[in-house]
């Protein structure tokens, strides 16, 4: 949660993570309980108002309120929702069809830009990906180079606003690319990192005289939206979001940050395993992403990919994952599962893909594990959700049951009922 919000805010942000299920009621009793924060144990959770009430053992389900449903989960799992990193889910339909995509806006550096305006709560991705499990996205445009204010939804909704619970909840910023070098003779700096200094000192400039004028009780005219959207990253209040993929420009994005104060998140960071003793020494947030790709360069080793997370992490970093594709969002647990088997185990693989994810963006707070008093949303399966096999069965975002069946359902069981 960005901490510049007051106590009025707060209250605020409660209510857009949870108004989906204002008057709801749901008590789920006799499941495994995989809370992510600790041990999983068979038990029984309560559902109230959009958040858990109460987490008891087996067996005391604890007090009822006329009209709540129960739920017999006995030998079901109960998962707290996953959450992808970073996608363009909402804004991206049909790549072929141009006038089906707002993921891509003209201009080279707009911070003022919020990407929450344009998300389409009608999207037949949306329902697509929750069937798998995923329950939240944090979503971004994808041309610029500060690419403005990145929102985070949740897969449920009628309209926009429905399904925004964060809408501008930190600066993405596509990192200029450093070209490969010498060990000897360091990176080359390139012209738009200097370009990005430029616009930061003057926002810094632009941040004086406005408090200059605030202290003289004088309104200053002289408004300039993009340099006063970059004041909370200049000044630490929220995050920055850098996408970079290769290891010397993950290098100079993190020298970056450092020299300006800002809170970086790397995205992407397909060759971070190079450099992870950094990264590590940082305990940096990244979200790695995508799992099913090939790596880097022909030199580097055909697993690289399925490992970057598992050395990340016994670094000493935050990690989540992204798909970095709306058409593939719904794989999200089985590119997890990838990294799962080799060498980042099953416990921390559904860690990134719920509590890791959270932590990584700031918002664990309220989402990433099962505990009381934060916002409902799990699912129940009867198998493990990173396996294909083991299909989500319910699911309730913000402690509303939400509707599993999506186009592809809705195809499969159309071509089905022709073979029979």
């Amino acid at each position: 949660l960005p901490s510049d919000l007051d106590a009025r805010d707060q209250d605020a942000a409660w209510e857009r993570w949870t108004r989906n299920g204002r008057g709801q009621a749901v008590s789920i009793e006799g499941a495994t309980i995989h809370p992510i924060s600790g041990e999983p144990f068979v038990g029984n959770v309560m559902l109230l108002d959009g958040r858990i009430a109460t987490i008891s053992e087996a067996g005391s389900p604890g007090p009822r309120r006329p009209g709540m449903e129960v739920v017999d989960a006995t030998g079901k799992h109960l998962y707290p929702g996953f959450l992808s990193g970073y996608d363009r889910t909402g804004l991206y339909e049909i790549g072929a069809v141009r006038s089906s995509r707002d993921d891509i806006e003209i201009g080279t550096d707009q911070p003022d830009l919020s990407i929450a305006s344009a998300i389409h709560a009608d999207s037949d991705h949306i329902a697509v990906a929750r069937t798998n499990g995923v329950s939240y996205v944090m979503v971004g445009q994808n041309s610029g180079r500060i690419r403005g204010q990145t929102a985070l939804i949740q897969l449920d909704g009628i309209t926009t606003a429905d399904l925004i619970v964060e809408e501008d909840l930190g600066l993405f910023v596509q990192f200029p690319r450093v070209a490969r070098f010498e060990q000897e003779d360091g990176p080359e700096t390139p012209d738009e990192v200097e370009e990005l200094d430029a616009l930061l000192e003057e926002a810094r400039t632009y941040a004086a005289r406005m408090q200059r004028f605030q202290e003289a009780g004088t309104a200053d005219f002289r408004r300039d939206a993009k340099l006063e959207a970059l004041v909370p990253y200049l000044e630490g209040r929220r995050d920055v979001y850098l996408y970079a993929n290769d290891a010397p420009t993950i290098m100079a994005a993190r020298s970056w940050a450092k020299k300006h104060g800002l809170r970086a998140v790397y995205i992407g960071a397909r060759d971070a395993w190079k450099v992870a003793g950094y990264l590590g020494r940082d305990q940096a947030r990244v979200i790695v992403g995508a799992v099913h790709r090939l790596p880097g360069s022909r030199f580097d080793p055909f697993d690289a990919p399925y490992r970057c997370a598992a050395v990340l992490r016994m670094a000493g970093c935050k990690v989540g994952f992204t798909t970095d594709d709306p058409e593939f969002t719904r794989n999200l647990p089985f590119q997890a599962a990838t990294a799962s088997a080799w060498g980042l185990g099953r416990p921390e693989a559904l860690r990134a893909l719920t509590l890791g994810a959270a932590e990584a963006l700031g918002v664990d707070r309220f989402i990433g594990s099962i505990e009381t008093g934060k916002v409902a949303t799990v699912f129940l399966t009867s198998g493990d959700p990173l396996l294909l096999q083991d299909p989500v069965e319910r699911m309730w975002i913000a402690g509303k049951e939400v509707d599993l069946s999506s186009k592809q359902s809705r195809l499969r069981d159309r071509y089905l009922e022709r073979l029979k």
